[in-house]
């Protein structure tokens, strides 16, 4: 990873393994040593390594998502409805977690729906 600020080209998947759906997004974001940040139409996606847990964070003018990702364990999941100003809690468990190169990938279970999903994230430094 470079230590300095990056533009990147992506490419972000999310696969929900129990409905057999996908949602795909391509575009351009940046890139800061263990930190990648790009928006999704209107909402800001922020990704962040600490040593083995990575947090997401999807921001946006009506609601706030927060999720933390260690492998093996179930950690919490946030979900703020700015409008309504309520809170959900849920969790996740992580199954896989891969941060590389050029690449994210993170496969969880969602609780208490029990659904699985697969976050998939590749990238290319372009500056």
């Amino acid at each position: 990873m470079c230590g300095f600020l990056a533009k990147i080209k992506l490419e972000a998947k999310v696969i929900n393994q129990s409905e057999k759906n996908t949602f795909s997004y391509q575009g351009d974001g940046l890139l800061l040593k263990n930190k990648i940040v790009y928006y999704e139409n209107d909402i800001c996606v922020t990704l962040t390594k600490q040593e083995n847990i990575v947090r997401l964070v999807r921001k946006q003018k009506d609601y706030e998502l927060e999720m933390t990702f260690q492998k093996g364990y179930k950690t919490e999941v946030i979900y703020n409805s700015l409008k309504e100003s309520l809170k959900t809690y849920l969790q996740v468990e992580t199954n896989v977690l891969e941060w590389e190169n050029d690449r994210v990938r993170i496969d969880y279970r969602l609780y208490p729906s029990d659904e699985l999903f697969s976050y998939q994230l590749k990238f290319e430094v372009i500056e």
